[in-house]
This record gives C-alpha cells, sequence and structure tokens, in this order.
C-alpha cells in the first residue's frame, strides 16, 4: 500500500487489480480498491468495489462504515 501513501493512485489500482485477479474472493483487496477509489473522487467506482466485499462477506460492519462515508462524499459533491 506505499502506493497509497504516496498518493500514487493509479499504480495503487494496478497492483490492487493484479491481486483481486489472483485471490478474487479476497475481500480485503476490494477493499483496499474502494479506498484508493474514494481517495480519487471516483465515488461510483468505489461503491462498486464496496458492494463486491459485501457479496463475500455481508456483515463486514467496516465496509458498511466506508460506503456510507463515500455516498456522502458522493452527494457532497
Amino acid at each position: 500500500m506505499a502506493y497509497l501513501h504516496t498518493k500514487n493512485y493509479d499504480e495503487a489500482i494496478k497492483y490492487i487489480d493484479i491481486a483481486i485477479n489472483l485471490k478474487p474472493n479476497d475481500p480485503t483487496f476490494y477493499i483496499n480498491k474502494g479506498n484508493i477509489l474514494d481517495s480519487m473522487h471516483k465515488y461510483d467506482l468505489a461503491i462498486e468495489a464496496y458492494n463486491q466485499v459485501l457479496k463475500l462477506d455481508p456483515n463486514n460492519s467496516d465496509v458498511l462504515n466506508n460506503k456510507g462515508i463515500t455516498l456522502i462524499n458522493k452527494n457532497d459533491r
């Protein structure tokens, strides 16, 4: 996640997508992707990533929280 900390979001997404292709049932990668996309103000794509987490882990309260924040951010724009 070093790319996220340096705000190199495009590179971060590139490597997260590789990880998702290798382990498509690991919700952690989708959480990270959603967080990156939210940081990029790509709210609809972030919500899609969070929805994928919820398909894999419907009771993930962290993702429900992140999705709620993203929806608020989206509506504030």
